[in-house]
C-alpha cells in the first residue's frame, strides 16, 4: 500500500499558522511538522509539537526569513541580511557562498537544530523553508550538520515535473518565491529557460542519488496542492511507495490548500496510508 507523509512546514512562524496547524493535526489530515527555530512563534510551536506526539517533528532549517540565530555580521558582510537584521527572502540563492558564508550556515543551522532539541524534541528529520537545504554549494553542510545531530532523515529534493508545471499554470492558486527582494540574474531567453530546466532536473535526480545513500528519504515529494489537483498524473511509485506531501496550514496565499487539505473526504481514499517520519 502506498504511504502518505504529510507535512506541515513553517510551525512556530505564526501564530495563525500554529493554530492552524493544530487544528489539522486533531483532523488527521496532517502526520508530520517541521519547527521553525528562528520563528517568531518557536516556543508556542514547541507546545503544540509536544502535545501531539502522534505526529512527527522535524526542523525546518530557515536562511529566509527573520533573524539569524548567529553570525549576524557574517551574514551581513555577504549580503544575506536586511538593514533590520533579518533575512533577505531569495538572498540565499544568489549569493556566492564562499567558504566563510558557508561555515555561517553550518553554525546557524546547527544552532537552529540545537535549540529545537533543547526544547526538549528529538528531530525525525530536516527539510527547509523555501527548500534551502537542497542548494548544491551547501550540500556537504547539510551533511555536516546532520551527521553531528545524528539525524538520519531529510527530505527529498524536489524534481520539476514539465507535465506537472503546464497543468499548474491553469491554477489560480499558485505562489511564488518572491526574488525581487535579493540580487537576481538577468531575465534569460525562452532556449536558455528551457535548457536550464532540464539542467535543473538532472541535478535535483543526482542530488537525491547522492544523499539516498547516506541518509533515508522518501520515494517521492510534491506538494499537497498538486497532489489533490492532479493526482492521476503524479509518479508515486509502486505498492509499498512512501511519498511526502509539503502543505502550509495558515499561510495565507496557500488557504485554498489549507481548505482542501481540511476536506479529507474529497481526497482520503483506500489506496494509501497515511504515516510519518517516525515510521520512515
Amino acid at each position: 500500500m502506498r504511504k502518505l507523509i504529510i507535512n506541515a512546514d513553517d510551525l512556530g512562524m505564526s501564530q495563525e499558522q500554529n493554530e492552524q496547524i493544530r487544528q489539522c493535526v486533531e483532523l488527521g489530515v496532517i502526520t508530520s511538522s517541521t519547527l521553525m527555530a528562528n520563528g517568531p512563534f518557536f516556543n508556542e510551536g514547541v507546545k503544540i509539537a509536544k502535545q501531539y506526539p502522534q505526529i512527527s517533528v522535524g526542523v525546518h532549517l530557515n536562511i529566509i526569513e527573520f533573524a539569524p540565530l548567529t553570525n549576524a555580521e557574517v551574514f551581513q558582510k555577504h549580503g544575506m541580511l536586511d538593514a533590520d537584521g533579518n533575512f533577505i527572502e531569495g538572498a540565499a540563492f544568489v549569493v556566492p557562498m564562499d567558504e566563510e558564508l558557508k561555515q555561517a550556515v553550518f553554525e546557524e543551522w546547527d544552532a537552529q537544530i540545537s535549540k529545537v532539541e533543547e526544547a526538549g524534541i528529538t528531530p525525525s528529520h530536516c527539510d527547509s523553508h523555501e527548500h534551502t537545504h537542497t542548494i548544491g554549494s551547501l550540500e556537504e553542510v547539510l551533511c555536516m550538520v546532520l551527521d553531528l545531530h545524528h539525524i538520519t532523515r531529510v527530505r527529498r529534493r524536489a524534481i520539476p515535473s514539465i507535465r506537472l508545471m503546464l497543468n499548474s499554470r491553469k491554477q489560480a492558486d499558485i505562489v511564488h518565491l518572491d526574488k525581487s527582494k535579493a540580487m537576481t540574474v538577468k531575465k534569460r531567453n525562452v532556449l536558455y529557460r528551457r535548457f536550464h530546466l532540464f539542467v535543473v532536473i538532472y541535478k535535483s535526480w543526482k542530488w537525491n542519488r547522492r544523499m539516498s545513500k547516506r541518509y533515508t528519504l522518501t520515494d517521492a515529494f510534491y506538494s499537497f496542492r498538486d497532489f489533490y489537483s492532479f493526482r492521476n498524473i503524479l509518479n508515486l511509485g509502486g505498492k509499498s511507495s512512501v511519498v511526502e506531501l509539503m502543505c502550509h496550514p495558515g499561510n495565507k496565499p496557500f488557504q485554498k490548500e489549507t481548505d482542501n487539505l481540511m476536506n479529507a473526504k474529497s481526497w482520503m481514499s483506500d489506496d494509501f496510508q497515511l504515516t510519518n517520519y517516525n515510521q520512515l
